[in-house]
């Protein structure tokens, strides 16, 4: 698998290759930075408006250990809770729940869950990975052992040249699918410009079709949902993609496209703003390695919430609906684990997982069409995560699915 533990060390000139890659975001990077050290640790404030022990684990001999996955209260996330942008929330890490590792909804101090998009309003969800489940997603043997290998592999050279664009010196972006099962025949697999017809690696595979497994009642519920909403629509008005949401079960097209995303680490690298398109109507993101901050934006509000995610978090949210950006602020003495991965070295690792919707009548870019669909789809998205328990699977849970 070619994976192996790796910590932050030595000088990689980080600094120099913001400014000389990232001129124009240079100012709003050192600005942040500059307000998240100089806010005094204490109450949050919101968006005005807002509405562990280590894992003992068996490996096979095909595993490579990279290292022991901390809890979240192991972590030590104390920053999440109090120093912040002005007008920007910080998460505190989930709280016991029943049923381990329920979701739970992400808050401003001031009691709003619901958010008002550029394109719709959107609600989200945090939550963080078993130490055992992370470990073992860490270690999956079928992970491509360095970038050349992953871009050759998931078939990067058929992209488009829009989407082979998000591939630079500080990430590659490649998809694959979550299902041995393709698309109807008749239509292409691909998402966002990208080929996507190899599987992606089996332990996420595996993971998805448990979450799903696990979920199985809220997935029924979200599909009554569905209908409801759209069903105020006339056909014109749903048009073919609103058609698929309401006549297609959730668990057909949910996390149906998995992008792995290996990034240098750097310090106040900001990352594009950009709203995704019509497959991120329901979007997971999971960090397997390093650290990311990921800013989100209300409409008519300037400043940006700001969630701070670490190896193992998982968010659940809508952002075909809302402008985002990440920003990377890596700490050279944190100690952090990071990925060693080929020609790339020590890199974070997060995968993305999108589902596969608005697809039929390039509806797919943002705003993802028809725009009465989305926002149909959006409201009944942002409803359900609010009032549906959601839970990650346990690695036994995992380990059972057969795919």
């Amino acid at each position: 698998m070619g994976i192996i533990r790796g910590k932050h060390g030595g000088k990689r000139g980080w600094a120099g290759a913001a400014e000389t890659s990232f001129g124009a975001h240079e100012a709003l990077a050192a600005e942040l930075a500059a307000e998240l050290e100089e806010t005094a640790v204490g109450e949050e404030t919101c968006a005005p408006g807002c509405n562990g022990q280590e894992a003992d684990v068996e490996c096979s001999d095909d595993d490579v250990d990279m290292g022991s996955a901390p809890s979240c209260e192991e972590r030590g996330d104390e920053d999440q809770a109090g120093s912040c942008l002005p007008y920007c929330c910080f998460s505190d890490p989930a709280p016991p729940a029943p049923r381990p590792n329920v979701l739970e909804t992400h808050r401003c101090p001031r009691g709003g869950t619901v958010f008002e998009g550029k394109y719709a309003r959107f609600a989200l969800l945090r939550g963080c990975l078993d130490p055992a489940t992370l470990q073992w997603l860490r270690r999956d043997p079928d992970f491509p052992s360095g970038p050349e290998e992953l871009k050759t592999r998931y078939r990067w050279q058929d992209a488009s040249e829009k989407a082979k664009a998000y591939t630079n010196e500080y990430k590659v972006q490649v998809m694959g699918h979550t299902r041995d099962c393709a698309r109807p025949r008749g239509r292409s697999l691909e998402c966002n410009g990208l080929e996507a017809s190899v599987p992606a690696p089996q332990r996420t595979r595996q993971w998805v079709q448990a979450f799903k497994r696990v979920n199985a009642v809220a997935l029924d519920t979200l599909q009554s949902y569905l209908v409801e909403e759209l069903g105020k629509l006339s056909e014109a008005e749903m048009g073919k993609n609103g058609q698929q949401l309401r006549d297609v079960h959730p668990a057909e097209w949910l996390f149906h496209f998995w992008m792995p995303q290996p990034m240098q680490t750097g310090a106040g690298r900001l990352d594009k703003k950009h709203v995704d398109g019509g497959a991120s109507i329901i979007h997971l993101s999971l960090s397997l390695f390093g650290t990311r901050k990921l800013l989100f934006w209300e409409e008519g509000v300037a400043q940006p919430h700001v969630l701070i995610l670490r190896e193992g978090d998982v968010y659940i949210s809508s952002p075909a609906a809302f402008e985002h950006q990440v920003l990377h602020q890596d700490d050279t003495a944190s100690g952090e684990e990071l990925f060693q991965f080929g020609g790339m070295g020590l890199v974070k690792l997060a995968i993305q997982l999108r589902c596969d919707t608005f697809a039929l009548n390039r509806g797919r870019s943002p705003p993802a069409s028809p725009k009465h669909a989305l926002k149909a789809a959006s409201e009944a998205v942002q409803r359900w995560l609010l009032k549906v328990p959601l839970a990650l699977p346990t690695l036994e849970e995992a380990q059972a699915e057969l795919v």
